[in-house]
């Protein structure tokens, strides 16, 4: 817990640094600017290699123990990998002025899309190595791969941001979200795999269980994006870029303690909940791990609520001190997000495609018919939060309700 929790804040420390240099140098106007390529910055981040990380994670906790599995799984995931990962590479090189156009309104910013392929190519190996690291439960070599980053990361961002000014910006996103790509193939090259992985044809049954997570991982990665890349705009429209902006950096202050509690799941529970078999059992670890994680997130956030002002200043720019107001309502929704992602790490474990699609694009049409109803008057940065707050609440009783119905019929075969 100690090492999750210190690669973690490394994260969150590098992720805060950037965000503090945009917002000082360029205030709420820059962030808004540079909204919709932080969102693609965000999804490209996980389907990076095919979005198979809980599927390593999965599939590794359950071979550790059978080395010839272990190493013809890896074999498989790594091919997988490198192939997805240069297939979207080509893809964004070839569509790089139409996305471009997408996501600053000008065709001026290619090469920033060009930075956007190269590094999902170089996450694609971070997040398998990540995703071996979590299943073996080495949580001391995930944590040094982190404050590497944060090292790394840290000086080259500030370069950018002071003397290419917001193009610089945009490139030190890209840069602190691909450096991770050195420490990890150290750790790599340090490991008992190291010249033990090859390249090779992975069988039907294979890729079809990847392609699992693979699909539940951009459902994942592109519902919500989208789903803020139409409210952003339909916000800008309606009040411009500051009130875009503000809520920019809600979403990047609440994305720092969400990571955390993410993370903590991934690592923690889903390699534990991949081997439970009892449904008895399953629903005591849900309820325990949801009581572990609203206890820790009530703590966290009781903090920052009485102590947002001081936050904010420090963690972005007195430009931003208005998000005060909005801050409790944020907090309100990131509680119920966080508490229905303890239900969809079963959901992951069991590899039930079909039914996380529905819940995401539920919680998704969710939110957006908050929003397009308050968008009625004249939409601001406060109703699109209390709307993300309502929509997710929403969801999580959903969710968690369809769960306990999942583990009544199961416990009584004859229904």
């Amino acid at each position: 817990m100690l090492f999750t929790g210190l690669a973690h804040f490394s994260r969150l420390l590098l992720g805060f640094f950037i965000i503090k240099l945009i917002a000082y140098y360029h205030g709420p106007e820059g962030l808004g600017f540079l909204g919709n390529f932080m969102s693609a910055i965000t999804v490209f981040t996980v389907i990076a290699g095919g979005g198979i990380t809980n599927g390593v994670v999965r599939f590794v906790s359950q071979y550790k123990n059978n080395e010839h599995q272990l190493v013809r799984f890896l074999s498989v995931a790594l091919s997988y990998t490198l192939f997805v990962s240069f297939g979207v590479f080509c893809i964004l090189l070839i569509l790089a002025p139409w996305i471009s156009s997408i996501l600053f309104d000008s065709k001026d910013y290619i090469y920033l899309v060009v930075g956007l392929g190269v590094m999902q190519l170089l996450n694609g190996v971070v997040n398998l190595v990540v995703a071996s690291i979590n299943g073996l439960q080495q949580p001391s070599k995930y944590a040094f791969i982190q404050v590497s980053s944060l090292f790394l990361g840290v000086g080259v961002a500030w370069y950018f941001v002071l003397n290419l000014g917001l193009i610089g910006a945009g490139i030190s996103i890209i840069v602190a979200s691909s450096v991770a790509v050195l420490p990890a193939l150290y750790i790599y090259q340090r490991s008992s795999f190291s010249g033990k992985l090859n390249l090779l044809r992975p069988s039907f049954f294979e890729i079809k269980d990847l392609s699992k997570y693979s699909v539940i991982a951009i459902i994942n990665a592109v519902t919500f994006p989208v789903v803020e890349y139409l409210v952003r705009n339909l916000l800008i429209e309606q009040n411009g870029y500051y009130e875009a902006g503000l809520w920019q950096a809600a979403i990047r202050l609440s994305g720092s303690y969400i990571g955390f509690f993410s993370i903590f799941l991934a690592f923690w529970f889903l390699p534990r909940i991949v081997l439970v078999s009892s449904n008895k059992k399953l629903l005591k670890m849900v309820l325990n791990t949801t009581a572990i994680v609203s206890i820790l997130f009530i703590f966290g956030s009781t903090i920052f609520y009485f102590f947002r002002d001081e936050f904010i200043v420090i963690m972005l720019s007195p430009d931003f001190i208005s998000l005060s107001d909005y801050v409790g309502y944020q907090l309100l929704g990131d509680f119920f997000r966080i508490l229905s992602y303890v239900v969809g790490f079963v959901i992951i474990s069991k590899a039930a495609v079909s039914i996380y699609i529905v819940g995401q694009v539920l919680q998704s049409l969710c939110f957006l018919g908050f929003v397009f109803l308050a968008s009625k008057e004249n939409l601001s940065a406060l109703l699109v939060i209390q709307s993300y707050s309502l929509a997710y609440f929403c969801y999580f009783v959903l969710l968690f309700s369809c769960f306990l119905v999942y583990i009544f019929i199961k416990d009584r075969p004859n229904k």
